[in-house]
């Protein structure tokens, strides 16, 4: 069990030889938030240590911000603004450089595009279950940068005011 730790903590950039209690992790995680260098650290614990496992993991990203992108394109209006805006994104230089590296920024743009996706969904926080996912996807955006709040701060007030004018007209 010791090895697995020394390995995590290796990954992690904790000290070697650390143990479960030592508060050093909490002391770590507090500084920054975890989500990004916890999902590089599972890929890394699950397929070893390779030079081309961020590309994998910001692939996953990449994939999921696409797939949300298309879905608030076909909510807003049809299936060919869900493609044309998937095509758009994705051919933006920022979204080609940082999907190499690794970046919390990157992942914070893609789960704040899954957030969005999810916040549609919610048809007014009527739908109990896409309500649900929206939380948890929000609270997996506060853990990947302290700024998120800064960037879902206009969408959600936006979506508050629309939902207003929108429930007040029926």
């Amino acid at each position: 069990m010791q090895k697995i730790l020394d390995d995590w903590f290796k990954i992690l950039n904790l000290p070697e030889h650390c143990s479960i209690d030592d508060n050093y992790i909490f002391y770590q995680f507090n500084i920054y938030p975890p989500l990004v260098p916890a999902s590089f650290a599972l890929f890394y614990f699950l397929f070893g240590l390779h030079t081309g496992m961020e590309l994998l993991v910001n692939t996953i990203y990449l994939v999921c911000a696409m797939l949300a992108i298309y879905g608030i394109g076909r909510k807003i209006s049809n299936e060919k603004v869900g493609v044309l805006a998937v095509f758009i994104f994705s051919s933006f230089p920022g979204v080609i450089s940082y999907s190499r590296f690794i970046f919390a920024e990157f992942n914070l743009m893609c789960l704040i595009a899954i957030s969005l996706f999810f916040l549609l969904k919610t048809e007014f926080f009527t739908s109990r279950r896409y309500s649900i996912i929206f939380g948890i996807f929000l609270g997996l955006t506060a853990l990947t940068k302290w700024e998120f709040p800064l960037t879902m701060l206009a969408p959600c007030c936006l979506y508050l005011i629309y939902s207003q004018f929108t429930i007040k007209e029926r």
